[in-house]
């Protein structure tokens, strides 16, 4: 986490001089900034959002929002503003880590289920040996994150037996999806 904060910083810091930070410009020096961004694209991660899926969400959200009435906000930032430079800023983080081969832990549970979904990089891509898993056992596994969750249901698919054995939480009925 320290060293994703210090290159979330970087990130705004260069974006700031470039110009690109209109919304997000004023806040972009500050700890709580830099703490809140740093914890944003660790939730997109673990909601199994690349920074591709994210703009396209926004833009999804662009068009099916009503054309505003009047040109001048009067200098106020639209929250559609807000989205567009976290997803930049995603963008951006994600282009640090992979040119210098940089990774953590929510990354690269985004890279696995992209290269289990067949490709990565923008290359297609397998996993050779996983043809030959006939067993997969979970056993007391049920707190894990969407991103988890898909990884989970993509392997389930997959391998020709599994054995499922989940501490069930009546509370969080969610969690539990990939199982049905």
């Amino acid at each position: 986490l320290p060293l994703k904060r210090s290159l979330i910083s970087q990130i705004l810091a260069r974006l700031l001089s470039a110009g690109q930070l209109k919304a997000i410009g004023p806040l972009a020096s500050r700890e709580g900034c830099v703490n809140t961004i740093a914890t944003l694209i660790g939730e997109l991660e673990r909601a199994a959002k690349s920074p591709a899926e994210v703009a396209e969400i926004i833009a999804n959200r662009i068009q099916d929002a009503p054309p505003q009435t009047g040109a001048n906000t009067g200098g106020v930032a639209r929250q559609v503003d807000f989205d567009q430079e976290v997803a930049l800023i995603y963008s951006t983080y994600c282009e640090l880590l992979e040119r210098h081969q940089l990774t953590e832990a929510d990354a690269d549970s985004l890279r696995a289920l992209a290269v289990l979904n067949g490709e990565f990089a923008g290359r297609a891509m397998q996993v050779p040996w996983l043809a030959d898993v006939q067993l997969l056992a979970l056993d007391g596994f049920f707190d894990f994150t969407p991103v988890q969750g898909e990884i989970l249901r993509r392997l389930i698919l997959a391998i020709p037996d599994v054995i499922v054995n989940l501490n069930h939480d009546e509370r969080n009925h969610e969690i539990f999806l990939p199982f049905q």
